[in-house]
């Protein structure tokens, strides 16, 4: 094996254990993330829960595009007004 450079053993033991540590590093690291993203999905879980259980009737005046929306009848302009004066009684 040409072009390899062969290292003492002691190097190579040091080497190994500060990549070791720098992976154990990268772990540690991964472990922290992840614990605080489920804690954040907890956190969005119970905030949902909450809003879901509180879903009951509404008190007071709806918003007026609420209540314009639950209008009965034609919209205002439409073509076929129905039986008015004009039509013939059949």
């Amino acid at each position: 094996m040409a072009g390899l450079v062969q290292l003492p053993e002691l190097e190579l033991l040091r080497l190994e254990r500060i990549f070791g540590q720098a992976r154990k590093m990268d772990v540690l690291k991964m472990l922290a993330d992840l614990r605080q993203e489920r804690d954040q999905l907890e956190e969005a879980i119970l905030t949902l829960e909450r809003l879901a259980r509180g879903r009951g009737r509404r008190r007071g005046r709806p918003p007026a595009w609420m209540s314009a929306a639950k209008r009965r009848g034609r919209p205002p302009g439409s073509k076929n007004k129905g039986a008015g004066k004009d039509s013939p009684a059949a």
